[in-house]
């Protein structure tokens, strides 16, 4: 579903009329072109494209967990006018599970994602499987190519854990 906001404290939802719902288009759901995750609609994660130079046709970026047969993690989105929507690939490139959330850096000119990070059940060469789970940081460039998970919390947060439990 799609809310538009001018100060971010009072919100509108637009009549998008993309997506028939209990019979009706008269909605603000966004039709991201993905199957739906059981009874669940996928959640999207959308932003401004920090590469984007004013010609190019990938003027918003977004992720999506894809879950199901291994491998699962997240898939990037791209879109031209943020209502339509296409997969860059059908591959997931940052593996994890169903929590994550994407920012973007518009003076760097890169995506930033946080994800779950955590142990055997994902098979991932940085899980932490001593402590069940953590949160990853994890950038790119083009939505495509991303660097493997870094948990810059992990210093400060596992010791003072360390030093209650002993």
């Amino acid at each position: 579903m799609v809310a538009e906001s001018e100060d971010g404290l009072e919100w509108r939802r637009p009549n998008l009329r993309l997506v028939t719902y209990a019979g009706s288009r008269n909605n603000n759901i966004l039709d991201t072109g993905l199957p739906v995750n059981g009874k669940n609609p996928n959640n999207i994660t959308i932003v401004p494209n920090p590469a984007w130079d004013g010609r190019s046709a990938t003027k918003y970026v977004a992720i999506t967990f894809k879950g199901g047969a291994k491998p699962h993690g997240l898939v990037p989105l791209q879109s031209a006018d943020g209502l339509k929507w296409r997969l860059m690939t059908d591959h997931p490139l940052v593996p994890t599970s169903d929590e994550n959330r994407l920012t973007c850096d518009l003076e760097k000119k890169q995506l930033i994602a946080t994800i779950k990070v955590y142990g055997f059940c994902m098979d991932m060469p940085w899980s932490v499987p001593e402590y069940g789970r953590e949160v990853g940081l994890t950038t790119s460039r083009d939505g495509l190519a991303w660097t493997a998970p870094d948990n810059p919390a992990a210093n400060l947060v596992r010791p003072a854990a360390e030093d209650m439990f002993r």
